[in-house]
C-alpha cells in the first residue's frame, strides 16, 4: 500500500480474543492511508470492495443483529434438548463485533493460521485484505462447471485447519463455506463475529463448530464425499471435543435416524441437510467408538 507517510498511532491489541470482544475498545485512529479511512468509516454496504494500488481489500461494517425470532427459537430448543452446544451465541454490538473480530485475528495470525492481514480498525468498519476465494464461491463454480475437483480438496484442507485451530484452543463460532477461502494451496479463516464461548465452555462451542461444519460440508457434497472430508477433521480431534461430540451425538444422531427418510422425501433443504450431515457425523465417529 502507498501514500504519503504518516506515524504509525495503532491502539495496543488485546492478547485475548474474547477478552478483546468483551471489553476492548478500538481507537478510531490507525496507520492506514486517509482516503482508506474515510472511505471505511462512511456509511455504506456491510461488504465493500476496494480496490487500491493493485490491491484487492474488503471494507467489512457490522451488521445489525436481526435474529429475535431465530434467538427465541434457539433458547426454546435448548431448553428443551439438553444440549448446551444448542444455546444461542449472543449478538454483538458494532465495535464489539469488529473486537472479536480483531482480536481473533491477531490471536490466529499470531498462531501461525492464514487470516487477512488487518488494514485498519476503527468502532465502524474493519478494512482486510484479500486471501482469495471463499469455499462458497468455489462450490457456485463446482455446481455451474460439474467439476467438484477444487472444491473437494478445499474441503478436506478446510476440515484438517479447523481441527488445527480446535487443537489451538480456538473456536470459530459459525463455520460456514463463506468463512473459509482456498487460494489453490492454502485454507484461510474469515469472519469471527460470534462469541459461543461467552454461553458455554471451549469444548462444547469446538463440537459445535464440528456438527455446523458436517452439516455444511454435507450441503456442498452429499454423503459419501462428507464421510471422507469429515475424516480429516477426526483425525486430529482433540480428547475433550471428541466427548461432547460423543454426549451431543448420543442425542442427536437417534432424531437424526428417525427424520431421515421423512425428511429425505418431504423435508426443506435445511432439514435434509442438517440431517444428513448430523448421521455421516454419527457414523464416522462410530467407528472410534464415539456415537451409539
Amino acid at each position: 500500500m502507498t501514500g504519503e507517510p504518516h506515524s504509525p498511532r495503532r491502539r495496543p491489541i488485546a492478547n485475548s480474543a474474547d477478552a478483546l470482544a468483551a471489553g476492548f475498545t478500538i481507537g478510531a485512529s490507525d496507520t492506514a492511508a486517509p482516503e482508506i479511512v474515510a472511505r471505511a468509516d462512511a456509511p455504506g454496504p456491510r461488504i465493500e470492495r476496494l480496490a487500491r494500488d493493485g490491491r484487492t481489500l474488503w471494507i467489512k461494517r457490522p451488521a445489525r443483529d436481526d435474529r429475535p425470532v431465530w434467538l427465541a427459537a434457539q433458547r426454546v430448543l435448548a431448553r428443551l434438548v439438553p444440549l448446551d452446544f444448542l444455546k444461542p451465541a449472543p449478538g454483538l454490538d458494532g465495535a464489539g463485533a469488529i473486537a472479536r473480530e480483531v482480536g481473533m485475528i491477531t490471536a490466529l495470525r499470531a498462531g501461525g493460521f492464514h487470516v487477512p492481514e488487518i488494514v485498519y480498525a476503527s468502532s465502524r468498519a474493519i478494512v482486510l485484505g484479500d486471501l482469495g476465494p471463499t469455499i462458497a464461491a468455489i462450490a457456485r463454480d463446482a455446481r455451474a462447471s460439474g467439476d467438484r475437483g477444487d472444491l473437494r480438496a478445499a474441503l478436506l484442507l478446510a476440515s484438517a485447519a479447523l481441527a488445527r485451530l480446535h487443537a489451538a484452543g480456538h473456536v470459530h463460532g459459525r463455520p460456514s463455506l463463506r468463512d473459509f477461502t482456498f487460494d489453490g494451496e492454502t485454507v484461510g479463516f474469515l469472519d469471527f463475529e460470534e462469541m459461543p464461548t461467552a454461553v458455554m465452555p471451549f469444548a462444547v462451542a469446538a463440537a459445535r463448530d464440528v456438527w455446523l461444519w458436517s452439516i455444511q460440508v454435507f450441503h456442498a457434497m452429499g454423503p459419501d464425499d462428507t464421510e471422507a472430508i469429515l475424516r480429516t477433521y477426526v483425525a486430529g480431534v482433540r480428547p475433550d471435543v471428541e466427548a461432547e461430540l460423543k454426549r451431543a451425538l448420543r442425542l442427536l444422531a437417534p432424531v437424526a435416524r428417525a427424520l431421515n427418510r421423512p425428511v429425505t422425501r418431504f423435508g426443506n433443504r435445511e432439514l435434509r441437510r442438517s440431517v444428513g450431515g448430523t448421521l455421516v457425523l454419527a457414523r464416522l465417529l462410530a467407528e472410534r467408538g464415539v456415537a451409539a
